[in-house]
């Protein structure tokens, strides 16, 4: 029954949106963990967002739920940040779109457990 199971090729549990992937039992798990299909969750970080869609929708969703994330286009952006001193847990969010692509940059305040611990006193 095994060697059956190995011949037969399954298709992805994502077919019904437009996987057409077929691939063995064994491969099945694996596949579907990275499908291009499978939903995608918010990637917008600090925030508590439930949704979940394709991934060409991912930038829609960003855009119109998130107005607060800066969105730029071309490839030639020169970003520097020092000395940055911001009060709290400070998340800052930009969409880059370049080369039919987008890349989300996360600038994230962590203080230390002693800066922290001196602020408090």
């Amino acid at each position: 029954m095994e060697k059956v199971a190995q011949t037969v090729m399954f298709p992805c549990k994502y077919a019904s949106v437009g996987c057409i992937q077929t691939m063995s039992y064994t491969e099945k798990t694996d596949h579907e963990e990275t499908c291009e299909y499978r939903p995608y969750s918010c990637p917008c970080p600090g925030a508590s967002c439930k949704w979940q869609g394709s991934l060409d929708q991912v930038m829609i969703h960003l855009t119109h739920a998130h107005k607060s994330i800066t969105t730029l286009q071309g490839e030639d952006i020169v970003f520097l940040a020092t000395d940055i001193n911001l009060p709290g847990a400070v998340d800052w969010v930009m969409m880059q779109s370049c080369f039919g692509h987008h890349f989300m940059l996360v600038l994230r305040s962590k203080r230390s457990t002693t800066d922290y611990n001196s602020s408090l006193q």
